[in-house]
C-alpha cells in the first residue's frame, strides 16, 4: 500500500493538485486543483450531491456563504469545538498537530520518541469585512 506521501508525489505529478501559487513561494498545506484534480471534485461533489439532495425526499440543498457573523460560529459550535493540539517532539524539536486522544500514544516519525502536549490552537482564522474592522453592523 502507497504511502500519503507516494499519494501526494503522484497527484502532484499528474497534476491533480499543485501548491497554491507556488511560483511565489506558496503557502504550506494550500493547494490548487489542476485540470485532472478539477475534474474529479466535480465528480465527487456531483456524485454526493446526487445520492445525498436529489435521491432523498427529506433534503434539500442550498449553498451558503462561508463568511458568517461570529455570533453563527458561536452557536454551531465551530468557535469552542474546532480546538486542536499542538504536539512537540522533545527529542527532535519538531511540531505537529495532533488529534487529543494521540497525545501519549503517536511518536515521531524522525525519531521515534513520543509527542507531549505543546498547548491548542483553533483552525478557524478571522477575517475582516470591509475597509474598518471595528463596524458593528447591529447593536
Amino acid at each position: 500500500m502507497p504511502s500519503i506521501e507516494e499519494i501526494a508525489a503522484f497527484a502532484r505529478k499528474k497534476g491533480f493538485v499543485f501548491p497554491s501559487a507556488e511560483i511565489y513561494g506558496g503557502m504550506s498545506g494550500f493547494f490548487d486543483y489542476g485540470p485532472l484534480g478539477s475534474e474529479m471534485v466535480m465528480n465527487i461533489k456531483n456524485r454526493w450531491w446526487k445520492s445525498i439532495v436529489h435521491d432523498r425526499d427529506n433534503v434539500v440543498g442550498i449553498n451558503g456563504s462561508i463568511i458568517g457573523g461570529e455570533d453563527v460560529w458561536k452557536a454551531s459550535g465551530h468557535v469552542e469545538s474546532f480546538v486542536d493540539v499542538v504536539a512537540l517532539c522533545k527529542k527532535c524539536n519538531i511540531k505537529i498537530k495532533l488529534d487529543k486522544h494521540e497525545i501519549g500514544k503517536a511518536k515521531c516519525e524522525h525519531c521515534n520518541s513520543l509527542y507531549e502536549h505543546d498547548g491548542e490552537f483553533n483552525p478557524m482564522f478571522t477575517t475582516q469585512v470591509g475597509i474598518v474592522d471595528s463596524v458593528k453592523y447591529h447593536e
